[in-house]
């Protein structure tokens, strides 16, 4: 897996790597990652990968971190809350 771009962004880590004929776009944030792999016959170059990174997909970018984050923070708070049950 070879680095292609490492993108500045105030809230998130933005990458593109290149991988077996695809680009994988990572998104990072904190403890959580989102992965989207891009067949390189569907773009024209990683310009048109950065491209995607418009305003619209980083807020739902948000919003499944966000969706993240609940699922996880109530996954915990129920392992815990039976562990004290038993």
């Amino acid at each position: 897996m070879r680095v292609i771009a490492d993108i500045p962004h105030p809230k998130f880590k933005i990458q593109i790597f290149s991988l077996n004929e695809k680009y994988l776009l990572k998104i990072d944030a904190g403890p959580m990652e989102q992965t989207y792999k891009i067949p390189m016959d569907q773009v024209n170059g990683d310009e048109d990968v950065k491209a995607i990174l418009d305003e619209e997909f980083l807020q739902n970018v948000y919003d499944h971190f966000t969706n993240m984050f609940i699922s996880f923070r109530d996954a915990k708070s129920r392992l815990y809350n039976n562990k004290n049950d038993q």
